[in-house]
């Protein structure tokens, strides 16, 4: 009589089958079983097919019974099927829910993760969600500060070089430079006294290269703006606020201002330079936004 063929239970493994290394039979614990057993039998079984094919569709009569029966009974009944039938029988055997319903060992498996996954996103969603939401705004911000970044790298600047104030008659004259990436085109600048009444509109005059052309090449080039404005000295003290603006070779429009301050005293019509001062706090009239 041959010998009793001893049947590899669900709830072991052989390791010498698994990667050949050794030859032992290893009982799994309750956490293995539902995961690593599960791979391990369908391999057994020959079964390679993807994931999406293995994934069964769960019966609603079957869905309905499970849920009545709830996740941690058919947990552990899943655990019970793991250690007590034979690799071969897992795919071949359904198992009784009661009430004639039968399910399939994945089938049990497949409900109890989407459970588990359902509980998690009810457990977490609510706290992912305004997070998720936050760092979508956040993106959105970043993305469109460098769209403006990349649009605005590529415009003119156009900032204060020096001036002086004096001669006979007196004007005012402003040099002008031009630190951006394109031409500045169109310039003009609207000069005002600024007094404790309020900022007193002297005139407004376009900026001029020395080939008397209002185009303002990139600092680099020999190219700068100059503006001279013919002033009554008399009715003037010291504190001009210089607003400009102007075009790039698109047509967008540009406007900046300067608050300038003579360095010294002005007397006997001898010329002197100007201090540039913080503007932030200066506004330019209406009249100039017209120009």
């Amino acid at each position: 009589m041959p010998p009793p063929t001893a049947h590899l239970k669900a709830g072991e493994t052989d390791i010498f089958k698994l990667d050949s290394t050794d030859i032992c039979t290893l009982g799994l614990h309750q956490e293995a079983a539902e995961w690593r057993l599960w791979k391990i039998g369908i391999r057994k079984l020959g079964n390679y097919r993807s994931a999406r094919e293995m994934k069964p569709t769960i019966d609603p009569h079957v869905r309905d019974k499970l849920h009545e029966i709830g996740i941690v009974a058919v947990k552990n009944k899943l655990l019970w099927i793991m250690n007590v039938r034979s690799l071969g029988d897992l795919e071949k055997r359904e198992e009784d829910l009661g009430d004639g319903v039968m399910a399939s060992p994945r089938e049990m498996q497949q409900w109890v993760n989407e459970k588990e996954r359902e509980a998690w996103l009810e457990k977490w969603g609510k706290r992912i969600w305004p997070v998720t939401i936050m760092f979508s705004f956040l993106a959105l911000g970043v993305s469109g500060y460098t769209v403006y970044l990349i649009l605005h790298s590529n415009r003119p600047i156009l900032f204060f070089a020096g001036g002086s104030f004096g001669g006979s008659p007196v004007y005012f004259m402003a040099q002008l430079g031009n630190s951006g990436k394109s031409w500045a085109l169109r310039g003009t600048l609207s000069l005002f006294n600024v007094s404790d009444d309020g900022n007193h509109y002297v005139e407004t005059m376009e900026i001029l290269n020395s080939n008397k052309s209002s185009t303002i090449t990139p600092t680099g080039g020999n190219n700068t703006g100059w503006v001279q404005i013919l002033v009554d000295q008399s009715k003037l003290s010291g504190l001009f606020l210089a607003c400009i603006k102007y075009h790039d070779e698109r047509n967008h429009s540009y406007k900046d201002k300067f608050l300038l301050r003579l360095h010294a005293p002005f007397h006997d019509n001898v010329a002197v330079s100007f201090d540039e001062l913080p503007s932030e706090n200066q506004v330019c009239p209406r009249i100039a936004v017209r120009q």
